[in-house]
Order: C-alpha cells, then structure tokens, then sequence
C-alpha cells in the first residue's frame, strides 16, 4: 500500500489527474445496464456478482471497478478474500505472478458484491429486488428478469424480459474523452 499512496500523493502534490484505465466504466453497454439498475424498475439494488476467470491485476481490477460503478461507488465496509493458489505465488514480501482470486464486499449502502471463479467468464449479474439484468459474454448479450405473478396462486417469479441493444462503441476512446475533459474543466 505505500506505494498507492506514494502515487496518491504525487498525484495530488502535482495537481495531475490520473486514470487507471478501467475500461468498463467507460463502456456504453455497462451505461445502459448502469440506467436500468437506477431506473427502479428491477426494484433496489441488492447484489452485484462478477462471474470471472481471469486474474486479479489484468481482468479483476476492471470488473471490480464495474462493481463499484454499478453501486455508485458506495464505500465498502468489509471485504473478505480468496487466493486459490494461497502463499505459493508469493517470494517472501514479493507476488511472482499476478493472482486469481475470488471474493466478497460488502457496501455501506447495503449492497454486496460477489467476485467468484466460475466457468461463467465475463459475465456480470445485477440481482434487485424485483428482477436481474445480466451481462453475458462480457455485454455481448443480455438478460432482464422481472418479478411477475405466475400460476394459480399469483406468486412472484422471474420471467424473461425485454433486454437492453446498445450499438459497440470504443470505451478506450471513451475514457481519453473522459481524461480530456478532466483536463479543460479541471
């Protein structure tokens, strides 16, 4: 951690903006799964699970930063971690290779996100009160489930809903965008 601070600090000494590149939070179909979520219509936001199978530094910093956008960057009260691989990777104070791992956080708002190792890659599910959106094939494909009253005794299940269609878009060249704009209004 001293060196994150070392940089916050440099950062911050030198009045520069620093972005880390997390492309999804700049990607237009985590904006309309983002829209849905804070619409209401799946009722209140209770889950975020992220279903990966990469590694922490190179894929799981981008989901994790997901998780947060989704849950409007709520701080977290806990969090609880999982090296599969365990000390095996680590050469004394030293990581000899950049880890997968699996985990829980939970949000001061209530909220609590999920990080499991799954043979579900890149898929990221938003479970609510009343129904779930879900980014399959990291938003090559959606799924919308609402609550709706089924069979004889009208109780709630989740049935199939109309999913989101966004057209691709670059979120590298949206995340310059969004660094160029941070740099001409300060």
């Amino acid at each position: 951690m001293a060196d994150a601070d070392a940089m916050v600090e440099a950062v911050e000494r030198n009045g520069a903006i620093l972005n880390l590149g997390t492309n999804r939070r700049y990607d237009t179909k985590y904006d309309r799964m983002k829209e849905i979520i804070d619409s209401g219509e799946l009722g209140d936001l209770q889950h975020i699970i992220i279903y990966n199978v990469g590694t922490l530094f190179n894929t799981g910093s981008h989901f994790l930063d997901l998780v947060l956008r989704l849950n409007d960057d709520a701080p977290a009260e806990w969090v609880q971690g999982h090296l599969p691989e365990g000390d095996s990777l680590f050469d004394g104070d030293i990581l000899t290779e950049d880890p997968q791992g699996e985990g829980t956080i939970q949000f001061a708002n209530g909220v609590k996100a999920h990080v499991l190792l799954t043979a579900r890659s890149s898929e990221t599910e938003a479970i609510c009160s009343e129904g779930t959106i879900t980014s399959l094939g990291d938003g090559s494909a959606w799924q919308v489930r609402k609550a709706a009253p089924v069979g004889l005794r009208g109780r709630n299940e989740l049935q199939i809903a109309e999913a989101p269609q966004t057209p691709p878009t670059s979120s590298t060249l949206r995340a310059v965008q969004d660094l160029v704009h941070a740099l001409d209004t300060g």
